[in-house]
């Protein structure tokens, strides 16, 4: 079972990093003069939401289509977020099929909490 998770998280990271430098790459090609629309030096006293061009899947995905690396950088993130989320899963699943209930438990649990601090539930 420790074999299967840690290729799984390992492939994942992989994925999620070429992912995030292939954006990259796109966008600062596209943008010779930089990544316009994004502020390098920010003051840190305050905390405002940056006005980021992709916040929701959607939104990605329709940046996917138009080839914006910046979409493609954002959807590498999400497969960073979505990594942990993933290993639970997958861990739900293993100890549900050899039938270790406690642990069964113990990840429905985590799930649980991973779920409602992404919906903003829980801070």
């Amino acid at each position: 079972m420790e074999v299967i998770l840690a290729k799984l998280l390992t492939s994942m990271m992989a994925v999620a990093g070429t992912t995030i430098l292939i954006g990259l790459v796109l966008a600062f090609v596209h943008q010779p003069q930089g990544i316009q629309g994004l502020r390098v030096f920010t003051a840190f006293t305050t905390f405002k939401t940056a006005d980021a061009p992709y916040r929701t899947l959607l939104e990605i995905r329709d940046g996917l289509f138009a080839g914006d690396g910046l979409a493609i950088v954002q959807l590498g993130l999400f497969m960073l977020i979505a990594t942990p989320i993933v290993r639970v899963c997958v861990s739900l699943i293993l100890f549900a099929r050899v039938r270790d209930w406690m642990y069964v438990s113990i990840s429905a649990l985590v799930l649980t909490g991973l779920a409602l601090g992404l919906l903003g539930w829980i801070q």
